[in-house]
């Protein structure tokens, strides 16, 4: 099980120079990210100002770091004649 936050970085210095379009990039920050992590099999928990933090059943060992679920490649063996 991981569990993750993930805030804008640079939000406050984005609403104050871009102030009329600031609520528009922070819905697009929160739905890329909620599609991305309900796309590998995770839960959006909750919001917390332009930050999300969410929950999935990854494992983050170092074999795993950078790779979402799902169906591992095949190992080629010699035993295969590959």
């Amino acid at each position: 099980m991981t569990f993750v936050f993930v805030d804008m970085e640079g939000s406050t210095r984005i609403a104050q120079e871009l102030p009329g379009t600031y609520p528009d990039i922070v819905g697009l920050f929160q739905s890329t990210l909620a599609r991305i992590v309900e796309g590998c099999g995770g839960v959006v928990i909750d919001t917390e100002g332009d930050g999300r933090f969410a929950s999935s059943p990854w494992s983050t060992g170092p074999r795993h770091h950078s790779r979402p679920p799902g169906p591992r490649p095949r190992r080629r063996d010699s035993r295969d004649g590959a």
